[in-house]
Order: C-alpha cells, then sequence, then structure tokens
C-alpha cells in the first residue's frame, strides 16, 4: 500500500511506503505539480500543472510519465470516474468542472460551477461530483451521469479541500 504525494515546488511525484512509512521513489514530473488521483488498481497516476496547463500521466510500475495532455484552461484538482475511463478535473480559471477521457487527454464535458473551483470529490457511489467554488463561498453539486449542475450549497468563505463518506 502506498500513499502519492505531489511535490509543487521539488516538481516530484513521491511514492511513500506505509508499512515502511519511508520514500520508495520519486517521479520527476513537469513543473509544479499540485493534485494526483491515482487509478484503483495503482498503475496510473493523474497529476494536473495548473501553471502550464498540463496533465501528467504516470505509469506508477515504471516511476515515470508516460504522457502529457495539454488542458484547455488550468487544471487544479482531478477525480477518476467510476469506469476509470474519464478524468474529472477543476478549471481554477475557468470557473467550470472538465471532464476529458484518460485515453487522449481530450475534453468530452464542460460545465460551468462556482468561481475558483479548487478540490473535488466523487460520493461513494460515485454518483455526485462535490467542487469546492473557493472564491464563490459554495459547493457546487454535479450529477455525473447527467452531467448537470444539481445544486450549489453556501458554505463560507474560501472551501478548499474536502472529502465525501458514506
Amino acid at each position: 500500500e502506498y500513499v502519492y504525494l505531489a511535490s509543487k515546488d521539488g516538481n516530484t511525484v513521491s511514492i511513500v511506503d506505509v508499512e515502511t512509512n519511508e520514500v520508495q521513489s520519486r517521479i520527476e514530473v513537469p513543473e509544479k505539480p499540485v493534485f494526483i488521483a491515482v487509478s484503483r488498481d495503482g498503475r496510473r497516476g493523474y497529476v494536473t500543472h495548473p501553471d502550464s496547463a498540463k496533465i501528467s500521466v504516470l505509469n506508477l510500475a515504471d516511476k515515470r510519465v508516460e504522457r502529457v495532455y495539454d488542458f484547455p484552461g488550468e487544471p487544479f484538482a482531478v477525480a477518476l470516474s467510476a469506469d476509470e475511463q474519464s478524468l474529472f478535473v477543476s478549471d481554477w480559471k475557468g470557473n467550470s468542472l472538465v471532464r476529458i477521457s484518460i485515453r487522449d487527454g481530450k475534453e468530452t464535458g464542460r460545465i460551468a460551477v462556482g468561481n475558483a473551483p479548487a478540490g473535488l470529490t466523487l460520493d461513494a457511489a460515485c454518483k455526485r461530483l462535490f467542487v469546492a467554488d473557493r472564491g464563490s463561498a459554495t459547493v457546487s453539486v454535479v450529477d455525473v451521469k447527467t452531467w448537470k449542475l444539481v445544486s450549489s450549497v453556501a458554505v463560507g468563505a474560501s472551501p478548499f479541500p474536502l472529502a465525501a463518506h458514506g
């Protein structure tokens, strides 16, 4: 079992072994990585680079960058769809949630959310996405299947990371 962490100023993704509590390795990635999502089987990682509008695809077994996708905006947080065929990415400056294909990095959907969307998470059933809209003090709720904004919940100043449970 591993924990993966993006080091924004180090331009690396560290792989930490939770049994030994040691860094197993570091993968050099393009500049300023911010968020990472990892496939269920642990073979692939997807890393956002807001400053350069890129998403890196990591081969975690070989510990290397496999591909780099151009992103049509400023990618911030990232999550994998239930079928792991799409990435959900918050576009910080575009005030939107973007769905892209993991196969080729092409945009397959975009929906307007609040201002400066930061963190995002899926519910346990992978049916709803929650997006922390830092600039508008809300959390946008998106139905994944219909790709529609269901609700916008006022939560207070500057929401950033979030997690779903149950």
